[in-house]
């Protein structure tokens, strides 16, 4: 579980190079948050712009994540890369 992190990646999305950001902190009461921000490069963000809110419980295994905001779902690419490079639980969240 990595927290206090933050990345930046490129993916492919629909023919398209999204630049893509995410990160995570602990807030003053020891509670971890996160963030989240994805634009199309092309044209810096007018056909594909998303940003939002991600919130975590914490226990013995680590992070999972139990909450978002600012999209109706969020992309395998983030979901991805929090599970690899965060070591967060997204099971809850993939739509298999």
């Amino acid at each position: 579980m990595i927290v206090d992190k933050k990345i930046r990646f490129e993916v492919k999305l629909h023919g398209e190079t999204i630049d893509a950001e995410i990160q995570t902190w602990r807030d003053s009461q020891g509670k971890v948050s996160g963030c989240f921000e994805f634009y199309d490069l092309e044209s810096g963000g007018e056909y594909t712009y998303a940003e939002g809110g991600l919130w975590f419980e914490e226990d013995r295994d680590g992070l999972t994540l139990v909450d978002y905001d600012g999209v109706y779902e969020l992309p395998m690419f983030i979901l991805e890369k929090l599970s690899d490079e965060f070591g967060v639980n997204v099971e809850e969240h993939l739509d298999i």
